[in-house]
């Protein structure tokens, strides 16, 4: 069972390869490829215009429940390993 994912992946780079792709380079235009590089304009005039940004203590908080776990981490790695045997039992 665990020859499985190489083949699959071997039959999927086998695959892939002979895919038809088109010529990307052939879609821009004579005039698009011999203009020239667009001009850039500063940030800065139009970062001044946006209102500041928001500190974390001006966000909304969420009202989170009481946590329902143990707080012990013994308890918590049984409770966690009790679930685990359960999922494994149930995949069988």
């Amino acid at each position: 069972m665990r020859s499985t994912p190489p083949i699959l992946l071997s039959v999927t780079l086998a695959l892939s390869s002979c895919a038809d792709l088109p010529d990307v380079s052939s879609t821009v235009s004579p005039a698009a490829q011999a203009s020239g590089y667009p001009e850039l304009i500063p940030l800065a005039p139009f970062l001044a215009t946006l209102p500041p940004a928001e500190t974390p203590n001006d966000m909304p908080q969420a009202a989170l429940p009481a946590p329902s776990a143990p707080v012990d981490l013994d308890t918590r790695r049984q409770a966690l390993q009790s679930r685990a045997d359960a999922l494994r039992e149930a995949a069988l």
